[in-house]
């Protein structure tokens, strides 16, 4: 009988360390208090806000929302779908190619102080560039003729900028040329670019605040440099022992009918095409038809096959998908693909389509009732008046950054701003530049620190998504808006709210379909969490 109740009380108490530990449940499965830390933890180091109950309620509810959608998604058997069987397989690869690359490429370590403040001087040092664009090869190499030999051409100023704003084809060639010194011509898209360094101003000195705070950012650069140094090295080898070879004429049939099939359809029309067995390449390995390479080009990013202007670019293309499949296959016959933790990166990456593809089940436009508008009507929709302001910002990795900056140009109610931004700078939160005429319902939560602040005055920095912000408006104006183009905001409105209500009430039904059960007070037991390094300020 002793023995009996002391194996009944070790199974009770196994019990209850299981329920404390579980924070929700649902009919087929729990989400655990790790599990809910692993996503808050990830949570608060992405937003910066601090630790606190109701984020804990949000992202518990969260958690079990993907667990339904999860559970719900085998229970219809929605992976037997044809069509989500590739894209599942295509996810699997590249967790495995992901994998590959993790053991190919070793850890670069630290970079010595000289290398990442020669980093920073390139990213100081300012070219004044002159650019022409051409629609022929021959017509860029007549222009280029004609530059060197002191003759003028139709060119455009760039004025001073950093190689971050030119595009990654022309910043190599642009680092390594001299004063006075012109391009080879650069395919850019369907032209041909020339590019003339008229000046360079390299700084004098950097200072050792504004090392320190780009320090760590630079090493980040640097690591990730080395790593696709070495990813490049090995993926040129494997280029070289595949031994590609062209066929002209398959080549040339595959050209012809990328160009003039859509993308959505290329597998089909190739599967059809009375061609479609001819060869268009062979390797060490064999030989590649053109409904081999169907599906594989299908599932090329949507720009690598923009770029496709010729057929040098379909072979840099075919090129790359042939070292692909060849990574793939090494990786699995070192058996990367069997690891553990492989497997969960596997896992985690369809688990994650998964998710994305049911929630996008509610984004279609939502019907709005002429009823609705009418009644919205009746509350007051009329002729208004909107405030507008045109606003330039700045961007800082660093809040030590955006301060020093603000306090250098607080006083400065300069409306011009030609030295920091060329003509055709784009709007964008992400580095700097004009974001033109904008209202307060265009900026969303910096709304009041830009309309808030006066006319001419940079604001204070402000933090989004781990960057800091100074805007300054340059001018304002009030422009009427008629009440038709209200109607037609508000029918944008209901449009844009339509899917996430939808969405919400397809989770509460998930919620009592599998009995869900949430116990909210349980996350209130979890101690504090101080990220390392994070001050968790909002």
């Amino acid at each position: 009988m002793l023995g009996i109740s002391l194996l009944s009380l070790l199974i009770t108490m196994g019990s209850c360390s299981k329920n404390e530990n579980t924070l929700a449940t649902y009919r087929g499965g729990d989400v655990t208090s790790e599990e809910f830390l692993t996503r808050y933890k990830h949570y608060l180091q992405t937003t910066g806000l601090k630790d606190n109950l109701p984020e804990r309620r949000k992202i518990l509810r969260s958690a079990l929302h993907e667990e339904l959608i999860l559970q719900d998604w085998q229970t219809k058997a929605l992976d037997e779908n044809a069509d989500s069987q590739a894209i599942l397989k295509q996810q699997e690869e590249q967790a495995i190619l992901d994998a590959w690359y993790q053991e190919i490429a070793p850890d670069p370590g630290q970079a010595d102080p000289q290398t990442l403040a020669a980093m920073l001087i390139n990213e100081e040092t300012k070219f004044n560039l002159f650019e022409s664009t051409h629609q022929s090869h021959d017509s860029a190499i007549r222009a280029r003729e004609a530059l060197l030999v002191g003759k003028s051409i139709p060119e455009r100023n760039l004025g001073y900028i950093s190689l971050e704003d030119v595009h990654p084809r022309l910043s190599s060639d642009i680092m390594n040329m001299k004063v006075g010194e012109v391009s080879l011509p650069i395919r850019m898209g369907d032209g041909y670019y020339l590019v003339r360094l008229a000046d360079k101003r390299i700084p004098p000195m950097i200072r050792p605040q504004d090392f320190a705070a780009s320090r760590a950012r630079l090493q980040r650069e640097w690591q990730v440099n080395q790593v696709d140094s070495v990813m490049d090295a090995y993926t040129e080898g494997v280029l070289g022992d595949l031994e590609v070879t062209f066929d002209a004429d398959g080549l040339r049939e595959l050209f012809e009918l990328i160009e003039g099939t859509p993308r959505a359809e290329l597998a089909t029309q190739l599967a059809e095409a009375e061609e479609s067995d001819i060869s268009v390449c062979s390797t060490s390995n064999g030989t590649w038809t053109l409904s081999g390479l169907a599906p594989h080009l299908q599932e090329t990013k949507s720009e690598h096959l923009a770029a496709i202007i010729d057929q040098a670019d379909l072979q840099k293309v075919i090129s790359g998908i042939l070292v692909r499949r060849e990574m793939i296959k090494r990786a699995i016959k070192e058996n990367i693909h069997e690891r553990s933790e492989t497997r969960e990166m596997i896992r985690k990456r369809q688990n994650l389509w998964r998710i994305k593809e049911w929630q996008d089940g509610f984004a279609d436009t939502v019907s709005i009732a002429a009823e609705y508008l009418a009644s919205q009507a009746e509350n007051g929709i009329s002729d208004t008046t909107v405030m507008f302001r045109d606003v330039i910002v700045m961007g800082f990795d660093e809040k030590s950054e955006a301060d020093r900056y603000f306090k250098k140009h607080q006083n400065d109610r300069s409306a011009v701003q030609n030295e920091i931004f060329g003509e055709d700078f784009a709007p964008d939160l992400q580095g700097g530049g004009k974001l033109g005429w904008v209202s307060e319902d265009n900026l969303g939560q910096a709304a009041p620190i830009i309309f808030d602040q006066a006319l001419l005055a940079w604001t204070k920095p402000w933090e989004y998504n781990d960057r800091f912000f100074v805007f300054k408006s340059l001018a304002e104006q009030r422009v009427e808006i008629s009440a038709n183009e209200q109607r037609q905001e508000i029918e944008r409105q209901v449009r844009l709210a339509g899917a996430p209500v939808q969405l919400q009430q397809a989770l509460t039904r998930l919620e009592k379909i599998y009995d869900a059960k949430i116990y909210e007070d349980r996350v209130k037991e979890i101690p504090y969490i101080q990220l390392a390094g994070k001050s968790n300020e909002s």
